[in-house]
């Protein structure tokens, strides 16, 4: 069951982007832009990335109360990857407090992940777009990645805006952001993930920013289309 924060008021629009996030995904990879270059850039092999791109993914989310800070109301995001064609699940579990959680699996080695909420409200022409400190280092063209990390437009420049739930009562909007180290070659990643409208259907996406220990970065969107709950 998806635990909801105790206060519905305060949290209301947690509690909303967590009741969306809940369920079952596909990737479509139609939408996704930037997936075999994000691969490349973190050292995955070619024919690994082969293989990933011929594979359909499918993401299982749930959510729930930290049961290790039973105190608190810190929330886990638990989220597992199932990809076709024989490769090996993933799961990941998100502690969204900004503590450091080791991670390791047979895809991206070991790395260390940071995630919590970021909150954001909509400004004079209605659209809402979260507040937060880049933390992948960028040597050029700061303002552009930090602009398409924040929804405002996509790659290639063109202006989009997020499909946001409704606010909190102090009239904020919410996001999911993370933040990971690769420890085998040195890369980071960062995520920002809600929902955006993409050709009329609405849908989970995640815009993605991963750098390596060259300067080099790559952009990338990830979306994902509702399945449903078992």
């Amino acid at each position: 069951m998806l635990w909801l924060c105790l206060s519905r008021i305060k949290y209301s629009s947690r509690v909303a982007i967590m009741d969306n996030l809940v369920g079952r995904w596909n990737m479509e990879k139609g939408l996704c832009t930037g997936t075999d270059a994000l691969l490349k850039l973190q050292g995955i092999n070619w024919a690994l990335r082969k293989g990933i791109g011929l594979a359909s993914l499918r993401l299982d989310v749930s959510i729930y109360k930290d049961d290790q800070k039973p105190d608190s109301d810190v929330t886990v995001v638990d989220v597992a990857t199932t990809p076709t064609g024989g490769l090996g699940v993933t799961r990941e579990r998100r502690v969204l407090d900004w503590s450091l959680v080791d991670h390791k699996d047979y895809l991206f080695g070991s790395n260390q992940h940071q995630t919590h909420w970021i909150y954001g409200v909509r400004d004079s022409e209605g659209r809402a777009y979260p507040e937060f400190e880049l933390q992948t280092k960028v040597a050029k063209d700061e303002d552009r990645v930090k602009q398409f990390m924040r929804g405002e437009i996509q790659e290639d420049g063109k202006q989009t805006a997020w499909d946001v739930d409704e606010p909190d009562a102090e009239g904020k909007h919410v996001w999911l952001h993370t933040f990971v180290r690769n420890f085998d070659t040195g890369w980071v990643a960062e995520q920002v993930w809600g929902f955006e409208v993409i050709n009329g259907k609405r849908y989970h996406t995640r815009r993605i920013l991963s750098a390596n220990t060259k300067g080099e970065y790559v952009l990338g969107r990830l979306v994902y289309s509702f399945v449903g709950r078992e």
